[in-house]
Formats: structure tokens, C-alpha cells, sequence
């Protein structure tokens, strides 16, 4: 089960922590990162069950999903995106 989420320079979110209990529900107004929250949550799982090595996946995740400058938060100037998942699964994109 996955008990933490922390995103930082994604997108809307600018540096956050998420809990997760059996059951968590996400909500929000329009345009405040629901939708990241999930994206990242699907990268991790896409990577875990595909067995894909995450640094390809990463590239194309990053070349055929989004551009790196649409993905993070332009108001930090951080040319890196960085999530981690319970602690132990952490991946870095940097531009």
C-alpha cells in the first residue's frame, strides 16, 4: 500500500506531502493538482508493473507525454522535478 507521496516542482505543486490511508479521497477546486497527484501516483505504478527500467521510462515518459517545461512548476526555477514514494522509491528529472 502506498502511505506517502511527496512531489516537489511538479507541475502545480510546488513542494507537498501526501498521506494515504485505505481509503483516500482526493479532492479540490479546478486546477489545484488533483490531477498531478494521480500522474505521479500512475508513473510509479506504470514503472513497477511493467518492469521497465525507470530511466527509459523517464525519457519517454518526459519526450512523449509532456515537455519538461510543461511539467514543472515554472514559479520555483528549479530545472528538476523531483517525487518520492514512501521513502524509498524517489525519482529526479532534471532538465
Amino acid at each position: 500500500m502506498i502511505h506517502k507521496l511527496h512531489i516537489k516542482n511538479f507541475k502545480l505543486i510546488k513542494d507537498n506531502s501526501f498521506d494515504f490511508k485505505p481509503l483516500t479521497i482526493i479532492t479540490g477546486t479546478n486546477s489545484c493538482g488533483k490531477s498531478s497527484i494521480l500522474q505521479t501516483l500512475c508513473f510509479f505504478i506504470n514503472t513497477n508493473i511493467l518492469n521497465i527500467e525507470k530511466s527509459m521510462y523517464i525519457q519517454n515518459f518526459t519526450r512523449n507525454l509532456y515537455i519538461f517545461d510543461q511539467m514543472r512548476n515554472k514559479d520555483l526555477h528549479e530545472d528538476s522535478i523531483h517525487i518520492t514514494l514512501n521513502e524509498k522509491n524517489i525519482i529526479n528529472i532534471t532538465k
